[in-house]
């Protein structure tokens, strides 16, 4: 996770974090989910990408998403992880955002596949 445009004048990282959090909370995100460390940054010409359910998909400026079925179906976004990254890398995305399950089952090949993706460099 990280909140991005910290200099704007009318940023407000603590709300967007609160936010995030009752997005997860949303998701019925279990407790190891929901404890992530929280980066900021002034990334004035990077592009962000998201990963994320199509139920909360929605456009925002500044940013490309790709979206999956459902949160509750973590096979789908086993299925097509690497197309997402694909197009997001094409859509020119400098920082790729993508939840994870709980370290278990396909949630586990799911942090295995994006630990590749990121060369070792970006799992937390």
């Amino acid at each position: 996770m990280v909140i991005n445009k910290i200099d704007r004048p009318d940023a407000r990282p603590q709300e967007v974090l609160n936010e995030i959090y009752d997005l997860f909370i949303d998701l019925d995100a279990v407790e190891l989910q929901l404890d992530f460390p929280v980066p900021y940054a002034v990334a004035k010409a990077e592009r962000v990408g998201i990963v994320v359910p199509a139920e909360v998909a929605a456009p925002v400026e500044g940013t490309a998403a790709f979206a999956w079925e459902r949160w509750s179906a973590p096979e789908e976004l086993t299925r097509d992880l690497y197309a997402g990254l694909r197009a997001l890398d094409a859509e020119e995305c400098g920082v790729i955002l993508c939840p994870v399950p709980p370290d278990e089952g396909i949630g586990a090949a799911i942090r295995d596949r994006l630990l590749k993706a990121t060369h070792g460099d970006g799992v937390e």
